[in-house]
């Protein structure tokens, strides 16, 4: 008993034992205190206990309604539910649990009778039967408190009259009881005053309220699963991808934005993809910036305000094409980017393309991507420009000098690492991947292509190459002798040690003073006059930035920081000049010819013929084994442990031009991956899947995935299917007698 309860009168004493042992049911009996005095321990009949009504002004209004409401019920035959006999929840009870008493001493009953234990749990199921409807009928009733504090404090049962259970109508009374407390008024329009909150013991009622409404029941537990969801989510979003953003707007049906670190770019809508051409990627390298490494955008000069138009291609890089002609512009460093989608969600692979027939010119060559063919094989095509040349490869003492640090040369491998890393930072906003970049290289392309796969500046860059026809020639000069080699070329130009007047000489001027052995490669069977350092040129040098050792040497010492898979066509190197020497290409003329060459001189001769046949496709065969084909053959089979990948075009088609015979050209294959080989019988759509299926597999999974069905083959032949090729017997021949890999292609 606390102390509170001790010093309570002994009428209150009695009133709390009556009515605790009326209305505490079988979960209360628990909480019952031992309170009363000795000797007035005696039990009494549970019966129910109601708070009688005090007499006030208005009584007779009052005793009227509960006549009348007392003779309807006995009318219908509806039992009464006693005064005070509805438990409500919560805001209805106090935790004191006492009961009141009449000033006679006497239990006030509604019904007018009490009754045994029978009848007290025929009323307790009655009771539990309606607690919970009770419930939702009176979502927001209050506690009135009594004018007394000490009372009003102790007063917890509502005093109800009636409950029609036809209509779910309730009637509610506020009367003051004899002995001065007042009954509780049950209102739902009333809202609950949140500083009158009913306390007992020292401790507040809130928690019975919150657990009694089931309507604040349903909000916490939608508040909880809320909170755990939104945990989970953020939980998971760092795994997710972290660029999911809404797509680029689309201006009209005709023009779409994307966006780019140095400012947005408006491309136009093409074949149902998006084509945006002429996208600068670097600082334009002219004036005091020529013959220096390319450098990125990355100052606000550099950049544009408001939306760049990017609809037309700008002019390629300066250049000698085979025709000897000159074309470009100095200010060329601009890329073109063909995609199907431009939104950020599942991002596409990329296909960066290098093209050059030559280091001279002749880019992009065959490489030409469109909008329709990265809407047709789901894949992110990207183009740079980059500088070819003199302009893209001069190494000289007097441009070493004036760079920090000191070096020169490779201008133009210095552009396309700088398009890479423009790749990387940008190509997301086109719908590109820029994990899953794969590099395709075309003749000279895939010679820059192969030294990117051992350049330390490019690591990271790309995830795949795929070389055609590229060259093995790679650099093995020193930076120092390089300069050297150049020195004439340089004096030529009537400038001695002086880089500005260098950089202050016409761009056509300069390529028109190029020497005419640097301008084309060597498309022909070696001759005795190969061997002068003049005559084969070399474009790339070992600069010390770029390039640090020959290609093999980095594989073999860091290994290839990409897959790589490296091939030709059978027919890469057809000598225009060598064809038009001769229309009829008759078997004694090719035998002369053959004689002539350095075959002839290492006797040679008769084997050569007997494997190649003495015609116009044999002697291109041979010429393209020797300077193409069979150089490539031995740069992949130079790698430790597991060679690279090797194929060979055999797919052979008209060539008007250069002669009546069909020959599998230099561009058959990457016309056909490109889908710029357009085939006319079922042999040809054969091989254009075959390609295409080989290649774009790569692209996606950085391995060929037909390599399984020729026995796991490393080199293999491409016509109307994949079949392996064992027979290497020609290049063993050239490789045996010294001629490959030192007569290959130089670029």
């Amino acid at each position: 008993m606390s102390d509170t309860a001790e010093v309570k009168s002994e009428d209150k004493k009695e009133i709390e034992d009556e009515e605790r042992e009326k209305m505490l049911n079988e979960e209360n009996k628990r909480t019952a205190t031992g309170g009363e005095e000795e000797g007035e321990k005696e039990e009494k009949p549970q019966q129910e206990v109601v708070i009688k009504p005090a007499k006030r002004e208005g009584e007779g209004e009052v005793e009227k309604m509960k006549k009348a409401l007392e003779e309807s019920e006995k009318e219908s035959g509806k039992k009464k539910i006693p005064i005070g006999g509805i438990k409500m929840p919560g805001f209805l009870r106090s935790r004191s649990r006492e009961k009141t008493k009449d000033q006679s001493g006497d239990v006030s009953e509604a019904g007018g009778s009490t009754g045994g234990e029978e009848e007290t749990g025929r009323k307790t199921r009655l009771l539990e039967a309606i607690r919970l409807p009770l419930v939702s009928v009176f979502p927001r009733s209050k506690l009135r408190s009594t004018k007394d504090p000490e009372i009003g404090q102790q007063a917890g049962l509502a005093s109800m009259e009636t409950l029609d259970d036809s209509t779910g109508e309730k009637t509610e009374k506020l009367t003051n009881g004899e002995d001065g407390m007042e009954s509780v008024k049950l209102d739902s329009e009333e809202k609950v005053d949140p500083d009158k909150k009913e306390e007992s013991d020292g401790k507040p009622d809130w928690r019975g309220r919150i657990h009694s409404l089931p309507k604040l029941k349903m909000i916490l537990g939608g508040s909880v699963i809320f909170l755990i969801l939104l945990i989970i989510i953020i939980a998971i979003a760092p795994f997710g991808s972290r660029n999911e953003m809404a797509p680029s707007p689309i201006v009209d049906e005709h023009f779409k934005i994307a966006y780019t670190a140095c400012g947005p770019v408006e491309g136009l809508v093409e074949d149902g993809a998006f084509a945006f051409r002429g996208i600068p990627y670097a600082v334009s390298p002219v004036r005091e910036r020529r013959w220096k490494p390319a450098k990125a955008l990355d100052s606000l000069e550099s950049c544009w305000v408001g939306v760049l138009p990017v609809h037309n291609a700008t002019p390629a890089c300066w250049q000698i094409y085979s025709s000897s002609r000159l074309d470009g512009a100095e200010d060329c460093l601009t890329l073109d980017v063909f995609t199907p989608q431009v939104p950020y969600l599942n991002p596409l692979p990329v296909v960066v393309l290098i093209g050059a027939q030559s280091l001279s010119g002749g880019s992009p060559g065959a490489l030409q991507a469109s909008a329709s063919l990265a809407r047709a094989q789901d894949v992110v095509f990207v183009r740079p420009n980059f500088r070819l040349g003199i302009l893209g490869f001069l190494a000289a003492e007097a441009i070493k000098r004036d760079i920090h640090p000191p070096t020169s040369g490779n201008y133009g491998l210095s552009d396309i690492v700088m398009a890479l890393k423009w790749v990387q930072l940008n190509i997301e906003h086109f719908g590109g991947d820029k994990k899953s970049v794969t590099l395709l290289g075309h003749r000279a392309g895939g010679t820059l292509v192969t030294a990117l796969t051992a350049s330390r500046e490019s690591k990271g860059l790309f995830k795949n190459a795929w070389v055609s026809s590229g060259a093995s020639i790679l650099p093995g000069k020193e930076l120092m002798e390089s300069e050297r080699d150049n020195a004439q070329f340089v004096e030529s130009l009537e400038c001695g040690e002086d880089v500005e007047c260098l950089r202050n000489i016409d761009a056509e001027e300069l390529l028109d003073a190029v020497p005419e052995p640097w301008r084309h490669p060597l498309q022909d069977l070696p001759q005795r006059d190969d061997e002068g350092s003049f005559a084969k040129h070399q474009w790339l040098v070992l600069d010390g930035k770029f390039l640090q050792e020959h290609v093999s040497d980095a594989w073999k010492s860091n290994g290839l920081h990409a897959n790589l898979v490296m091939g030709s066509t059978v027919h890469a190197d057809i000598p225009p000049k060598l064809r038009s020497q001769n229309e009829n290409w008759t078997g004694e003329t090719v035998v002369n010819y053959v004689r002539s060459s350095v075959v002839g001189t290492k006797n040679l001769t008769g084997e050569a013929l007997q494997r190649y046949g003495a015609d116009w496709p044999g002697l291109v065969a041979m010429i393209s084994d020797i300077r193409t084909v069979c150089p490539l053959l031995y740069l992949s089979q130079s790698q430790q442990g597991k060679a690279i990948p090797f194929y060979l075009v055999n797919h052979t088609r008209d060539n008007p031009g250069i002669g009546p015979e069909k020959l599998a050209d230099v561009s058959v294959d990457v016309e056909a991956i490109l889908g710029l080989y357009e085939p006319q019988t079922p042999s040809q759509e054969r091989y254009v899947r075959s390609i295409q299926t080989l290649f774009f597999n790569f692209v996606r999974y950085g391995e060929l995935m037909d390599l399984e069905s020729v026995g796991g083959n490393q080199v293999f032949m491409i016509d109307q299917g994949i079949t392996p090729f064992k027979d290497t017997s020609n290049c063993g021949v050239w490789f045996a007698n010294d001629i490959v890999p030192r007569h290959g292609r130089i670029d």
